[in-house]
């Protein structure tokens, strides 16, 4: 998932980049044309080449299919990245799953980084020079975070359509990741190729929660307070995503996760021996989430999600003993 993660940072970087502010009059100019080029369909090959900080490398080819705010990239194993300007969806068809996360192409995206406005004292970008890639004239940009918090990036932007044709990023603690196009048509892409459909069957999850993992797994884990807790009662909306780990204070707790695809919500109910729950407890005073604590035979439970009190106890109490 580390190559996946970066490589949607690597296409979808337009929305992030073209938010940042600029010292050189040059590279404002440009960084605002490449935020809406002249030609936002097309179709193409991209290489991404990742260089870790022990040194390893590798290296992974895609193919892009782009149509104004939709963006589709198909990889070798099957995989799928696919954003609509509402939300990013990353397929993995060996355990069939759909992680979902917010777009990186919206127009609410950029308008929050836009408002990052201490940003605009740590940030440089400067014009460096021109160069050819996948065949096209470039402008070279250089974008630096003076306290090092953020990864440098190098952009090659389209000189003609101000498309965005390679990205470089080097991380603070080492390492680079490169994309870029090796070829380029503008296009529009053939029909059939740029919409994505959840196949059947496919568990969605949220994005950044990292895969469920099987029952056999699961039940495994929860062997020591008697098997996996599963609530009887759950608010109407929200569905079962699965059984994840998650590691709390050293040791390994299971989350049963219920997800409320109508408004992108979460329920999750947190179970291991002894987790000490005053942890999540200190959670309750954060915005739009509450928490509830509480032992359910050998197990610590704690139930998190956007509800009201009354909810909260009801699954709680649901939860058996």
């Amino acid at each position: 998932m580390i190559r996946e993660r970066w490589l949607a940072v690597a296409v979808a970087s337009c929305a992030l980049l073209a938010a940042l502010p600029t010292q050189a009059q040059d590279g404002r100019a440009i960084l605002a044309r490449s935020f809406t080029p002249t030609r936002s369909s097309f179709v193409g090959e991209q290489v991404t080449e990742i260089t870790r900080p022990d040194g390893q490398k590798s290296r992974l080819q895609q193919r892009v299919f782009r149509d104004g705010n939709q963006l589709r990239i198909n990889y070798p194993n099957g995989q799928v990245m696919y954003d609509d300007g509402e939300r990013q969806l990353l397929y993995s068809p060996r355990p069939n799953v759909v992680e979902q996360g917010p777009s990186r192409l919206s127009a609410e995206r950029l308008k929050l980084q836009r408002g990052t406005l201490a940003l605009k004292r740590r940030l440089t970008v400067e014009q460096s020079g021109d160069d050819v890639v996948a065949g096209r004239s470039a402008h070279v940009l250089t974008v630096k975070d003076s306290l090092g918090k953020i990864p440098s990036r190098k952009l090659w932007i389209d000189r003609e359509t101000f498309v965005q044709l390679r990205v470089e990023e080097s991380p603070p603690r080492g390492g680079s990741v490169s994309t870029q196009f090796v070829s380029i048509s503008y296009t529009d892409p053939p029909a059939g190729m740029l919409p994505f459909v959840v196949p059947a069957g496919a568990r969605v999850v949220p994005r950044g929660q990292g895969r469920p993992i099987p029952d056999a797994r699961a039940a495994q884990l929860a062997r020591p307070w008697g098997g996996p807790l599963r609530p009887a009662y759950i608010p109407s909306g929200f569905q079962p995503s699965g059984f994840f780990l998650h590691r709390f204070k050293g040791q390994e707790v299971l989350v049963a996760v219920y997800r409320n695809p109508g408004t992108d919500q979460n329920l999750s109910v947190f179970q291991g021996p002894l987790m000490g729950i005053g942890e999540f407890e200190r959670m309750a005073n954060r915005p739009r989430v509450r928490v509830l604590t509480g032992r359910r035979g050998r197990a610590d439970v704690a139930v998190v999600a956007p509800l009201t009190e009354a909810e909260l106890k009801r699954v709680m109490d649901s939860i058996p003993e």
